[in-house]
């Protein structure tokens, strides 16, 4: 009583939350024992100090699957703020790692983005694998980071670890087959290719091991330009050369059996054929016997007898 004036603090909260400026509006709501001059109100502002929030990334599960008969095939991407943020933040992921993105595994969203609503806490994308008929070892690996975070202050802060997420591969290793193009060849028909396919592709090198038998003679009837053929990742075949050798020898028919073996480390298994031979087919005629005489003494006394012819 007696006092022209008074008053009450007004005192802004700190939400731990970035966001815009705000304004506060002040109105007389009820006056008791005096009258309200025409209509009060004032108007204040409460400028925000918080910094955007940092950004952790987090995986589902680390290890995934090309087939869904093996276990899951899909695994959770996930942007966490340290904080509710009233602006909306935008998560740019890039992906490194000894799988391909498209070919071994693709994200929900094609641009990698994730964005996190205003209030909320998080946001994700699904990581998951592609199977691709391709042998590739145990398992490829998919390292998932941050490449951007945008706020509506600006670059946020990265505060993740790049993730992992390892996928395990359920395609058996291919089939390999032997192949010749001719079974029958002469000593004349020079060079012929002796082929190993595979019944399909791999992303891992092959490495098909050849071992030689028959009654052909390596080196002397034959020459096998080596005794590995070597299938790079995505091609189907691998090449030697056999070649044949003349001689002006007769003699019988020989063969080259030639069989392939897949060993530890090859990236392969034995399919069939695994094995051909080859006929060498002598062409030198048989040689013409020609006869001459001899005596063992030109001259003979009838006392001597006899002499060899």
């Amino acid at each position: 009583a007696g006092a022209t004036e008074g008053s009450v603090p007004l005192t802004a909260v700190d939400n731990k939350s970035d966001g815009p400026t705000e304004t506060v509006v002040v109105d007389i709501a009820s006056v008791t024992h005096a009258t309200e001059s025409g209509s009060q109100q004032v108007r204040g502002s409460i400028e925000d100090d918080d910094l955007p929030p940092t950004v952790t990334l987090s995986v589902g599960s680390a290890r995934i699957h090309e087939d869904a008969a093996f276990g899951e095939t899909t695994t959770v991407v996930a942007a966490i703020l340290s904080n509710p943020s009233r602006f909306e933040t935008i998560v740019t992921l890039a992906t490194d790692g000894t799988a391909t993105h498209t070919m071994d595994y693709t994200l929900s969203d094609t641009a990698m983005t994730i964005t996190i609503p205003p209030g909320s806490l998080k946001g994700s994308l699904i990581l998951s694998a592609e199977g691709d008929g391709l042998d590739e070892g145990d398992e490829e690996t998919v390292v998932v980071y941050i490449n951007s975070i945008m706020t509506n202050k600006g670059p946020g802060d990265d505060a993740s670890t790049p993730q992992t997420v390892s996928i395990i591969d359920n395609d058996d290793p291919p089939r390999a087959t032997l192949m010749v193009e001719s079974n029958s060849m002469s000593e004349t028909d020079g060079t012929s290719p002796v082929t190993a396919t595979l019944s399909a592709i791999s992303s891992l090198e092959i490495t098909v091991i050849l071992t030689t038998g028959g009654t052909a003679v390596d080196g002397e009837d034959y020459l096998l330009d080596g005794e590995t053929i070597i299938i790079p990742p995505g091609e189907s075949a691998g090449v030697l050369s056999l070649s044949i050798l003349n001689d002006s020898l007769n003699e019988i028919d020989e063969t080259v059996i030639m069989t392939l073996e897949c060993g530890d480390g090859s990236n392969c298994t034995v399919g069939l054929p695994l094995s051909q031979i080859v006929t060498i087919k002598d062409d030198d005629p048989f040689p013409t016997p020609t006869v001459t005489l001899s005596v063992g003494s030109g001259s003979i006394s009838e006392a001597e007898g006899s002499t060899p012819v």
